[in-house]
């Protein structure tokens, strides 16, 4: 399963769905958070839930996959 392609810088990008992931709108939440945690990298489950609007619920499912780390 691939995600539809998306704009950036010019150009159209596809991803793959991350593996694990039921659906599409569960891939877009799971890249919302992710993005935002690299602009945001000391944010907590609250914060995060907040700014994306994605639930406490799929953010700390996304932890416990080890899905969201550090990447220093």
């Amino acid at each position: 399963m691939e995600r539809k392609g998306y704009q950036m810088e010019g150009r159209t990008l596809t991803m793959p769905v991350p593996f694990g992931m039921e659906s599409e709108e569960e891939a877009d939440a799971y890249i919302k958070v992710r993005e935002y945690l690299r602009s945001n990298p000391y944010s907590n489950a609250m914060q995060i839930a907040n700014a994306t609007q994605v639930s406490i619920h799929k953010i700390t499912k996304y932890v416990r996959q080890g899905l969201l780390h550090n990447q220093k």
